[in-house]
């Protein structure tokens, strides 16, 4: 008797590869056999359609599924800007999934798929056109941004050190009296700030961090102290000592 545990590790090489017709054939098989289809068994079926680029059939299932009540996970959309990411033109690869997004089923468009897009693409080094889209997606779905929108453009912006767009969109989080800046944003200040020939703005976002009651994390800690040593920065020792005094780790390397 086929068991579950055998189309599960036939749905994981089904996902990896981007093969729909074997996710699909197992899920049939599944049913046949009198296994009620859970979230992990059509998650893979959505990273098929993903991993072939097949976006408008992957955003029905994932409607489907929410239909459900699945599809609330980090899975498929850790999957959709990894694909973004991985595309030989991001930037169309995006594009052309939301245009896929706009023709499916509503309950399918929420700010974590689009996150997941915006992601993909500043990730992907288009910062720009992510924080274009921050506005325009969001707009045309009638979709409102949240705090982890900005996050995941700020979070390509220290992946490209580009801090001049990370300054805008910090702005715009700021500005949105709907939304707090949470404390990554504030750290990926920190971190692309670092990231320049001229550091001092890192100082500047970490004293705002503390202005708002927010516990800097070891690792906001932990790149300010290699920076500064790195050029001989006596605040290396400040960061350090503070590192010690919240009770971070201080490894050797530090």
């Amino acid at each position: 008797r086929l068991t579950e545990g055998d189309c599960l590790g036939g749905l994981d090489v089904a996902a990896r590869s981007g093969d729909v017709d074997l996710a699909t054939n197992i899920l049939q098989r599944l049913q046949r056999h009198g296994y009620a289809l859970r979230e992990q068994h059509l998650e893979a079926l959505v990273e098929a359609l993903v991993r072939r680029g097949q976006w408008a059939r992957a955003f029905v299932a994932l409607a489907t599924m929410r239909r459900g009540g699945m599809g609330r996970g980090a899975a498929p959309l850790r999957v959709v800007t990894r694909t973004v990411v991985a595309a030989e033109d991001s930037e169309a690869e995006a594009d052309a999934a939301f245009d896929a997004l706009v023709a499916a089923p509503a309950e399918a468009a929420d700010a974590c798929v689009l996150d997941a897009l915006v992601a993909g693409l500043a990730l992907g080094g288009h910062v720009e056109a992510a924080e274009e889209r921050l506005s325009t997606w969001y707009e045309r779905l009638r979709v409102e941004r949240t705090e982890a929108s900005y996050v995941a453009v700020l979070r390509g912006c220290t992946h490209r050190r580009n801090k001049t767009v990370a300054e805008r969109v910090l702005a715009q989080l700021l500005d949105d009296e709907a939304l707090a800046a949470p404390r990554e944003a504030y750290e990926q200040m920190v971190l692309v700030a670092l990231l320049q020939p001229n550091y001092e703005d890192a100082f500047v976002y970490l004293e705002a961090m503390k202005a708002h009651s927010m516990l800097p994390s070891w690792r906001t800690y932990a790149a300010l102290a290699r920076r500064c040593a790195r050029v001989r920065d006596p605040r290396a020792h400040v960061a350090v000592r503070e590192m010690r005094t919240l009770g971070y780790v201080v490894t050797p390397a530090l």
